[in-house]
């Protein structure tokens, strides 16, 4: 039953995730920058564990220097996978960060690890936006300052839910 429960907060917390990355590329230059240092069409997929029926995101980086939610069946040029739905769901809650995770192997890469940075660092300041800022002082070393507010990232949220992007 636990299991269960952990599956169906890492596949919320993808699409949340998804959509405050996309927010993110509109509104913080950082995290535009970030993405549009990989390739337009650069594919990444994050997986929430191993199982054939964890949460997956697949996205790819559009023309703008922002995200693009496309589908699972694609090629990924950077994948990485959790090495189990706690862990994913500890990154998702907020008990433990990204780069905690990725320093405690916590998850497999596969494709570039030096292009895995950037990926880790553009979660990273979705962290910030996301979690309250006593707890996302505990998960990240720096907490990084805004440069908009976390209404408007989690208005584009909420719109995107209206919109039904989130299937």
């Amino acid at each position: 039953m636990m299991k269960k429960i952990k599956k169906t907060v890492c596949f919320v917390s993808t699409r949340v995730l998804f959509c405050a990355l996309k927010t993110l590329c509109r509104y913080d230059s950082r995290m535009r920058a970030a993405f549009a240092s990989y390739p337009v069409g650069y594919v990444f997929r994050l997986n929430a564990g191993m199982e054939k029926d964890d949460a997956r995101l697949t996205f790819c980086t559009t023309q703008d220097g922002g995200v693009e939610k496309i589908g699972d069946e694609a090629a990924a040029d950077l994948e990485i996978t959790m090495k189990s739905t706690s862990e994913a769901f500890n990154v998702f809650t907020g008990i433990a960060g990204i780069a905690q995770t990725y320093a405690a192997h916590g998850f497999y890469v596969k494709g570039n690890p030096y292009e895995t940075m950037g990926l880790v660092r553009g979660l990273e300041l979705a962290e910030a936006y996301l979690f309250p800022k006593i707890l996302a002082r505990r998960i990240l070393t720096r907490v990084p300052s805004k440069k908009c507010s976390v209404a408007t990232v989690y208005a584009g949220i909420v719109c995107a839910l209206v919109k039904g992007s989130l299937q």
